[in-house]
This record gives structure tokens, sequence and C-alpha cells, in this order.
């Protein structure tokens, strides 16, 4: 079960791509926040993954500090394992909250968009760069040896800039790069085969380190070739809305996702009475209708649009397919078939093992160890 806080939505930025309309200072009140955590516990799910998050939840550092250790309290008492992440714009990341992240392994994921052009979008509230901030953010993980991944948004007016901006955070230190698309942006067909040449470029990047036997991830290729080496990934990491998926907003609402919290109108009850399983339901059958246009195209089991978050901010359905995913799908799918083609041919001993291995992350983590020791000597 993926349970996330939403512990303000407080933000100092005014990106242009977000789709929040409010940016009002309500905050969590950890009472509530741990009502909800008791009701998720008492579902029964053997796992909960937590995310903190906004607006910006450093925003709220204090409550994230208070309310973690008794998360971890509450599961442990149920047997359930837990584990914790935070986005953040880095803007008020420090060495303190780092301290308390490593020690509680709470994941920190890092907004930003590449090089300094490419993050042009992610500005404050007076309409300056958040881009030195970021930077700033980035070099304190990487100096820290922190578990993090950078998380950046591609749109028309930074597409030209994708592989370098991938190229950039991969030579500054990140090594679980995850790129989105912004589905709800006016794209042209200029600005979609600029995203095909952007791609290629990156994929000629993944095939040379791939190679040079550099672990790292980075999505748009590693998620489409798992979806096809792996293609059953588990209830556990597929979204499916209120099934396992469930959001806290600060007034004590619950949502069946994250991005429902701007919509009351699908709400799945309250802390105050409890999550509404029927309610959940319904909402899942909703979102997993199939439009009738997947029914006949081959890469349909490959295709992210299944995400209703998506869906509902992109058509104003839980199920519809934003054109612009469709399109996105049928540039990138190839594209990643031919990396992994390109891999594969040449028996490369890392693809191999993250592709086709279903042990590898532990593989991985056992590699890591041996380095340590032997570098210790």
């Amino acid at each position: 079960m993926q349970l996330t806080y939403h512990v303000t939505k407080a933000c100092n930025l005014r990106c242009h791509y977000c789709y929040y309309a409010d940016f009002a200072a309500p905050r969590l009140p950890l009472d509530i926040a741990l009502r909800g955590t008791d009701q998720v516990l008492h579902l029964g799910h053997p796992h909960l993954g937590v995310t903190f998050f906004g607006g910006e939840p450093l925003l709220a550092k204090d409550l994230i500090r208070r309310l973690l250790p008794e998360v971890e309290r509450r599961a442990a008492a149920r047997g359930v394992s837990v584990n914790f992440k935070v986005p953040t714009n880095g803007t008020h990341l420090d060495e303190e909250f780092l301290s308390f992240a490593e020690a509680h392994a709470l994941f920190v994921s890092l907004s930003i968009d590449g090089d300094e052009p490419a993050h042009a979008s992610r500005v404050g509230a007076d309409g300056g760069s958040s881009f030195p901030e970021a930077r700033r953010a980035l070099e304190l993980l990487v100096a820290r040896a922190t578990s993090f991944a950078t998380y950046s948004v591609v749109t028309p007016a930074n597409v030209a800039r994708l592989a370098r901006s991938v190229e950039f955070l991969y030579e500054a230190g990140s090594r679980i790069l995850i790129v989105a698309l912004d589905h709800g942006a006016p794209w042209t067909r200029r600005d979609l085969d600029a995203l095909g040449r952007g791609y290629r470029r990156l994929g000629d990047f993944y095939v040379r380190e791939t190679i040079r036997r550099r672990r790292f991830y980075l999505s748009p290729f590693d998620a489409k070739i798992l979806a096809h080496t792996r293609p059953d990934p588990g209830d556990d990491t597929v979204c499916r809305i209120g099934v396992n998926q469930l959001s806290l907003a600060p007034d004590g609402a619950w949502f069946p996702c994250i991005q429902f919290v701007e919509r009351p109108e699908l709400a799945v009850g309250h802390v105050a009475t409890g999550i509404d399983l029927a309610r959940c339901r319904a909402l899942h059958r909703e979102s997993a209708g199939a439009d009738p246009a997947c029914g006949s195209c081959g890469i349909a089991e490959r295709c992210g649009h299944h995400c209703a978050c998506l869906s509902l901010q992109a058509t104003g359905t839980l199920s519809g397919v934003p054109p612009v995913l469709c399109e996105h799908e049928r540039l990138l799918t190839p594209i990643a078939d031919a990396v992994a083609r390109r891999l594969f041919r040449r028996r490369a001993p890392l693809f191999v093992q993250k592709h086709y291995n279903p042990h590898y992350d532990l593989l991985t983590a056992l590699e890591d160890v041996v380095l340590e020791r032997s570098e210790s000597r």
C-alpha cells in the first residue's frame, strides 16, 4: 500500500506546469496524520510505502520529524514493513535534515529539470530562478552520498535540452534519473520531433554507460525495457487508485491518489468517518476502463495510459488516454527497443543482469558491500 501524507499545501515556488491551484498554507495536523496511519494499517497490507508530499514538504520539516518515527513504531507493532520518500524542490534541504533522512532511510527525490536553461519553468513566487538552490541541493546530496533520485519534467520549452540535461545531472552525480513529460502542455509536431531526437541521443548515452558497467536507472528506457522483459511487475508496483494508493489531505479527507486532493468530489472518506472502501473500489473500476482505441494497439500492455492521475489532469476523466501520451508512447517504445537490441546483441553483462535477472537488486547490493570492503582495506 502506498500512503501519501500531504503535509502542507504551501510552496515557495510557482512552477509553470504545476497542477496545484491553491497555495494556501494549511498543514496536516499530527493527530489527524496518526489517525489516518492507524486506519491504513488496519487494512492489513504487509508493506507500507510512505510519501511526505506538498506543496513543498520541507516547509513542514518539523512535522515530518515527528510523524515518521511514530509511523515506524506503529507499523512495527503490527508487523508491517515500511519505507519512506520525500520529494523536494531543494530550496529548504540542509545538512540537518539529511542527517535525519539518513538515520531513517528516508529517500529523497530532488525536482530539478536539468541544466539552468532547462530548469527555467521552476520559478519562485517572485518569478526568479530556483536553479541555484536546486543545484546546491544536488551537490549536497551527492556529497553526502545520500540515497536520492532526480525528477525532471520535459516541456515544449526545454525539450531541445533533454539529452544535455540528463547528461548534466548524471555528470553531477545523479544515478536515478526520472524523466516525465508535461502531458498538459500544448505539444506540437515540431516539439515531438525534438523529443524524438533527444531520446535517440539519450539512447546512445544509455548504451555507452551500460557497456561501461555504470549502474544507473534512466526511467524512459529502463521502464520501457522492463515492461517487455518483466511484463508482470506485480500489484504493488502498478498504480491502482484506492486499492494500493491512498492520500491524506491536510483537512483529514481521504483521496485515492496524489493529484486527486484538488478534486473534493473524488474523496473516499475522512479520518473522522474512515476510508470508504466501496467508493475506492468504484473509482478503481472506473479508472480501469479501457479506451476502445487501445484494443488494437501493439504496445498497449507497455503503455503508461493506466495512470488515473494523468488521465484526470489531461482529459478530465479517470480512464481517458491523453493524445500526447499516445504520441509519446509510440515515439519512445521503438527507440527503447532499439537500445535494448543493441545491448542484447552484445550480451552487455550489466544489461542482462538488470533486465533479465529477477534478483538484480539484491546482487547489486551485495556487489556494493564487496566494493566497500575492498576499498576500505
